[in-house]
């Protein structure tokens, strides 16, 4: 009987370990290689989230980490690197409180002003935080730089 249950707790680690070993190893999404589903400024896509949150959720953010991919356009206003190493920029139009903030791997050449477009992965949308008295701008990750004017 004890051998019993030692062989099925052994095989229920070995299960429990190779599916482990199986998601660790999954390829993730390529946001390059997947075509865009949406085209919109950094501001047109932050606004959205502002007016309807529940509505932008829904429809560019999936629990699944599955979220839309897609295009933001803008200029560039700030450019720096997160706690990674990693380069990010945030974009918005000329005359917004809010827009994107899209992290690349790696190192990327743009510049304050520069007018850019961007294909990246939603993680989470734009909100203003009462208690800062901010807006939080749309994060945007997996990005790469489609157009730099």
């Amino acid at each position: 009987m004890k051998k019993k249950i030692i062989g099925v707790v052994a095989i229920i680690v070995l299960l429990g370990g190779g599916i482990g070993l199986y998601m660790l190893n999954m390829p993730h999404r390529d946001a390059l290689n997947i075509e865009a589903e949406f085209n919109l400024t950094a501001s047109e896509l932050a606004n959205q989230f502002l007016e309807n949150n529940k509505l932008a959720n829904s429809t560019y953010l999936s629990e699944d980490g599955d979220s839309k991919v897609g295009i933001v356009k803008g200029k560039v206003i700030e450019v720096g690197k997160n706690a990674k190493g990693d380069s990010y920029v945030i974009i918005r139009d000329d005359k917004s409180f809010v827009g994107a903030q899209c992290s690349f791997q790696g190192k990327i050449n743009v510049h304050i002003s520069d007018n850019i477009s961007v294909k990246g992965v939603i993680r989470s949308g734009a909100e203003y935080d009462e208690d800062f008295e901010e807006y939080i701008d749309v994060i945007m990750e997996q990005c790469y730089l489609i157009n730099n004017n």
